[in-house]
This record gives C-alpha cells, structure tokens and sequence, in this order.
C-alpha cells in the first residue's frame, strides 16, 4: 500500500496532465487551483469556473476542502463544498457532458 504523500502526489500528478489547468498555490502539493471550461452545448458554454482545492494532511482518508472562487448560480453549490476527490471529478465530467446538476455526479 502506497503512502498518503505518494497518493496525493500521483493524484496531483494525474490532474496536471489532464486537460484542466491547475495553478499551485504555494510551494507546497497541498492548495492549487483548477480551472475547466462548460462544456459546448450546454447552458454552462462559453463559461470557465475555477475552484480552489486545499489537501489535508491526512489525504486521501481525509476529503479536501474544495470552494468555487468565482460565483455560479446552482442550488446544489455554496461557497464552501467539502467533498472527495472523486466527487469534485465525477461532478466535472457532469458538467462536461452537460448535465446541469451536480447532484448527479
């Protein structure tokens, strides 16, 4: 079994070579930004969202802590979201194939 550190860093390093642009905040693999387009034909098109997504210590037992920095207006989002990494990419696919529910992810 890989460690925490080992996992975080593949995790990271499977997102930096996806098609998202991810910006590091600091030095350290723990708070980045993603940013991902809307997807064409849907009624998030045109659009780009971007979030900031800050790793606990303790991932991937703990889930991060994962928060729009720009605004969007849907009901299953607030400011703060705390969800798991598979969540946040599920959700992402969701949007890309143009679902407009989060919840479905």
């Amino acid at each position: 079994m890989s460690s925490p550190s080992k996992r975080r860093e593949m995790d990271l390093m499977k997102l930096m070579m996806s098609d998202y642009k991810v910006e590091m905040i600091n030095d350290g693999m723990q708070e980045f930004y993603v940013e991902f387009q809307g997807p064409t034909e849907s009624p998030y098109h045109g659009g780009a969202w971007k979030i900031r997504v800050e790793l606990p210590d303790a991932y991937p037992y703990k889930s991060p802590s994962i928060g729009f920095v720009n605004k969007i207006y849907h009901p299953n989002v607030d400011e703060i979201v705390s969800a798991s990494a598979s969540f946040v990419s599920q959700s992402i696919r969701s949007l890309e194939r143009g679902s407009c529910s989060l919840a479905d992810a």
